[in-house]
């Protein structure tokens, strides 16, 4: 591997930190070692979630903001190929389903659940490792802001949710246990709205997914 440069040194010294138990340090080369209780010393490289493979950081595209996408580049490739030839209806099943996005064949817990009984597009793993990145670009790219003290002053002024008139209390909890009350852009920040409290309204997670990207 060749020698990495300061912002490759920074991830993967964050990648290492996910890495628990065992004193880790870096090699000559940048490459991550783990100190195994024999002493000897193990490479560590990311991994890429959707082949599972542990792979050199050069495998990886680099996003605008220096740091690295999660699928390395031989998966994109494959995903783009499966794409092409899949323009159909994507093939699912009754306990699994096919991502959208990385065109996996996965199990329904995979996927997050709406309160409807459907299932968002992009498994967990897309969801968490592309779209939750890209927002954040998009959010740090936008202007405006907001405090909690205004979002919470927001939520008090609506005892439902404004899409579908549901009262907070009577939506069902997600499954990940988290609060049924989500942020939304009213004027979505794909197409050109702030991040300032006056384009900001709580929705349901579920109203929030279907309404996407769309205008009001």
């Amino acid at each position: 591997m060749e020698h990495l440069t300061r912002t490759e040194t920074w991830l993967v010294k964050i990648l290492a930190s996910q890495v628990s138990g065992r004193p880790r340090r870096l090699d000559a080369t940048g490459a991550f070692c783990i100190l195994s209780g024999k002493g000897r010393r193990k490479r560590y490289m990311p991994r890429c979630y959707r082949c599972r493979q542990d792979r050199p950081i050069e495998a990886f595209t680099q996003r605008i903001d220096d740091r690295y996408y999660k699928m390395c580049r031989a998966c994109v490739s494959e995903v783009l190929t499966l794409k092409q030839g899949n323009r159909g209806t994507l093939h699912h099943t009754d306990n699994h389903r096919t991502c959208y996005l990385c065109m996996r064949f996965l199990e329904v817990c995979n996927f997050t659940r709406r309160s409807t009984g459907t299932y968002f597009s992009a498994c967990k793993e897309c969801n968490r490792h592309v779209f939750a990145q890209r927002r954040r670009a998009l959010i740090e790219g936008a202007e405006g802001s907001y405090s909690t003290k205004e979002w919470d002053n927001l939520v008090q002024n609506h005892s439902r949710c404004p899409r579908c008139l549901r009262p907070w209390d009577q939506i069902p909890p997600p499954a990940s246990g988290s609060t049924v009350i989500t942020v939304d852009h009213i004027i979505p920040l794909t197409k050109g709205g702030s991040n300032a409290i006056e384009n900001i309204q709580p929705l349901c997670y579920s109203c929030n997914s279907k309404k996407g990207n769309k205008m009001p």
